[in-house]
């Protein structure tokens, strides 16, 4: 008799609880990880011969060696890959995956050495109105990982990040990334429908958890600096040119880095219709302007909207009102994911559509725009995901009631 393999053994219980459910296990992982790195050759192979693209060639070629990396990763660390999907008693829609990593392999390191926890992942993001949410807590092996990650695409990819760096110059960078990733423990962010007048930047926030956030901001600074002056001994055809300051907002202080990015483009011979879209998103500048402030001895407060927005965050999460957590939207979603998540993430479909009637006049004529009514107030999809010993778990959760809300909103704006 044909006996079911061990890996698919394993999951049994919980390919019970689906009402479907497909498992891949590591030779059909194998299978798809080589032909798609084949099939990215053969792209790669074709955009590396067309002249015309110019600078943007180096780039394309530079982002599918990104791509093969991570299809090398699938391919050596992922041991089996399960989807299931199921309706709960409740009439909830679930999709969840349970990923299996090789035995041996650093991701396996990593899940086994993963902690994980129950703390609050949006904690210090301020409570109101919300499109999207997300908050991650990293372990030290995660954070070396990314870090690592990172610095090896800027190494092996110079024309991804618009740099000639010296090998010795891409270690020293390296080192400093790691160094500055030692003190950071997680992050919480979130977009909000924003204001009439706001750019799009305005309506998002950040925040760092660490240590010290005093100490993880002088890190940061020196990190820049070191940072600008690789450059600056490189033969460097980096584009942008940072500026960095001290800065102080509503008697909080930090660092401003602005980064002139309409004044990269305009160089590069960009059209002035770019120009134009990146002063809508960006401010009337065209520079991305990002605040790094010590709000709270263990949290830091990103943002790169205006100051005046950036106030206004401030004093909402001084005023010791409830968090985003607590939003009705939230905990509802909340009770229906693990509570031990290592990172969470939040999509609000009121948010989303009072985000849409907000920025889309900046760019749609007045003439082509469409009325959109207040979509009705429900509970958040849910996403986590969260590592487990020698293993991943995520889930999906679409609250009952949201799709048939969906159905009559629909409906509503076709009368």
């Amino acid at each position: 008799d044909a006996k079911i393999p061990a890996e698919i053994a394993a999951l049994g219980e919980w390919i019970a609880e689906n009402d479907a459910a497909v498992v891949v296990l590591s030779p059909g992982i194998k299978l798809l990880a080589e032909q798609g790195i084949v099939a990215l050759e053969e792209a790669k192979e074709r955009f590396s011969g067309m002249e015309e693209l110019g600078n943007q060639a180096g780039q394309i070629t530079a982002a599918f060696y990104m791509y093969r990396q991570m299809l090398g990763v699938v391919k050596a660390e992922v041991h089996t890959v399960a989807e299931g999907l199921r309706i709960d008693d409740a009439g909830n829609i679930r999709l969840g995956d349970r990923v299996r990593f090789t035995a041996g392999g650093r991701l396996a390191k990593i899940s086994d050495a993963s902690n994980r926890s129950t703390e609050d992942l949006l904690a210090g993001l301020p409570g109101g109105p919300f499109v999207g949410a997300v908050g991650a807590s990293l372990s030290s092996e995660c954070r070396e990982l990314v870090a690592e990650w990172s610095s090896s695409l800027m190494k092996n990819n110079p024309a991804l990040y618009g740099m000639k760096l010296s090998d010795e110059a891409a270690d020293k960078y390296i080192e400093l990334t790691l160094a500055s990733m030692k003190a950071f423990r997680g992050f919480a962010m979130m977009v909000a429908p924003g204001e009439d007048g706001e750019t799009i930047l305005d309506s998002m926030l950040g925040i760092i958890s660490t240590d010290d956030a005093t100490d993880y901001l002088s890190k940061y600074e020196e990190a820049m600096d070191q940072f600008q002056k690789l450059i600056e001994e490189s033969d460097s055809e980096f584009p942008y040119e940072i500026e960095m300051t001290k800065a102080e907002i509503a008697g909080v202080k930090g660092l401003k880095v602005a980064v002139d990015i309409s004044a990269a483009l305009a160089a590069q011979g960009g059209p002035p219709e770019a120009t134009e879209m990146l002063e809508k998103i960006f401010g009337e500048d065209g520079k991305l302007t990002g605040h790094f402030l010590a709000v709270e001895k263990s949290k830091v407060l990103f943002s790169y909207g205006s100051e005046k927005t950036i106030e206004r965050q401030i004093a909402a999460l001084k005023s010791g009102a409830p968090g985003l957590a607590k939003e009705a939207s939230i905990e509802k979603t909340a009770a229906l994911l693990p509570d031990d998540a290592g990172l969470v993430a939040y999509l609000s479909p009121r948010g989303a559509v009072a985000w849409l009637k907000n920025i889309l006049p900046n760019f749609v004529p007045a003439d082509a725009l469409w009325e959109m009514p207040e979509f009705p107030a429900t509970p958040a999809v849910g996403f986590s995901a969260k590592m487990v010993s020698g293993g991943l778990e995520t889930e999906l959760v679409v609250p009952a009631e949201l799709p048939k809300v969906v159905k009559e909103y629909v409906e509503s704006m076709r009368q």
